[in-house]
């Protein structure tokens, strides 16, 4: 899952990230403590059937509002129509 020696290259590609864009960063890293992955019927919910309306309506807003404000680092992906 999440090893102990992971915590320097997150801390450290973020602190690259907010250099790059000369702005502070807003993002922590933090301990991965009492996590317990979902059931298996909510995994790759969006990828199984991304048409559902909790899709639609929840998801969909989210991915392209990270697409039109950081297309720079978000992979990229053809909006939905």
């Amino acid at each position: 899952m999440f090893e102990q020696g992971q915590r320097p290259d997150a801390e450290a590609a973020i602190a690259r990230f907010a250099a790059e864009n000369a702005e502070p960063a807003r993002t922590l890293v933090l301990p991965c403590t009492g996590f317990r992955p979902s059931d298996a019927r909510f995994q790759n919910y969006y990828r199984t059937d991304p048409d559902r309306p909790f899709c639609r309506r929840y998801i969909d807003p989210k991915l392209d509002y990270i697409r039109t404000h950081f297309a720079a680092v978000a992979l990229p992906a053809e909006p939905r129509a």
